[in-house]
């Protein structure tokens, strides 16, 4: 699901990007990409990279370790994501939804409102004063789901919103509840010299970009497709545009937005 997926609407077009074609998302993406990535530097970083720890003078002269640490660590958010996704005990999931969130919101996205609880027996129709009785707690609510086989959808629901909020720091959730990020290298595929307004939007989101020798580098971590199509673009593009600015009318009018 695309985080832009709100209905806010943008001034000009009076839609919001949930509403627009794929062909005029493509072209948004494509202007964002066309002003904001530079340069392919792929064999710059992979060679400078490749050269750190062998001399002492190239390592100061370079920052080397500045691209080291950026770039050849580990991947917190995709542990941090197969340990979510791997979690089958709910208090598990409450405790890290409870970590990255609002644990009452959590609930509510897995269909339970602390301040109106779902019913779990309705009221007496033969009977005028019989009330509907409500769950007294979420615990009542997902163990009687789960004793009819429908506690998935709970389960996923509180992944779905504990991995949604995972953007600020996986690194800090992976050592909070000790998953092993060592398995998981980081796998930098290229190398592309962006615009700082770009790079922060990327970090802002989780992705790997360093400050390298007055540079911003983004350490791109798919290949294989036009970086218009990359998830992150559509999502940066996406907030962008429904806040209503960035991207020029000559785009939204040619496309019949």
């Amino acid at each position: 699901m695309e985080a832009t997926a709100t209905k806010e609407v943008n001034e000009h077009t009076k839609k919001s990007w949930a509403d627009l074609s794929e062909s005029l998302k493509q072209d948004i993406c494509g202007y964002y990409v066309q002003q904001e990535v530079q340069q392919c530097v792929s064999s710059l970083v992979s060679s400078v990279i490749g050269l750190a720890g062998q001399y002492r003078e190239v390592d100061s002269e370079l920052e080397t370790y500045e691209l080291q640490e950026g770039f050849c660590g580990y991947d917190y958010r995709e542990a941090a994501e197969q340990h979510i996704n791997d979690c089958e005990y709910i208090d598990d999931l409450l405790e890290m939804a409870e970590s990255v969130g609002d644990k009452d919101e959590a609930m509510l996205a897995a269909g339970y409102d602390v301040d109106n609880p779902p019913t779990e027996d309705q009221a007496d129709p033969d009977d005028p004063e019989s009330e509907d009785k409500p769950y007294e707690s979420f615990d009542d609510f997902f163990y009687d789901r789960k004793r009819v086989d429908g506690e998935d959808g709970i389960l996923e629901a509180l992944r779905t919103y504990i991995i949604e909020r995972l953007d600020n720091n996986p690194e800090d959730f992976c050592n909070e509840f000790d998953v092993n990020f060592y398995e998981y290298p980081r796998e930098v595929y290229e190398y592309w010299l962006v615009s700082d307004r770009m790079g922060r939007h990327l970090t802002d989101r989780g992705y790997l970009v360093v400050e390298w020798m007055n540079l911003t580098i983004w350490g791109r971590q798919t290949s294989g497709q036009a970086i218009l199509l990359d998830y992150v673009i559509r999502v940066i593009c996406g907030e962008l545009y429904d806040k209503g600015y960035y991207f020029p009318d000559y785009i939204l009018e040619n496309n019949n937005a």
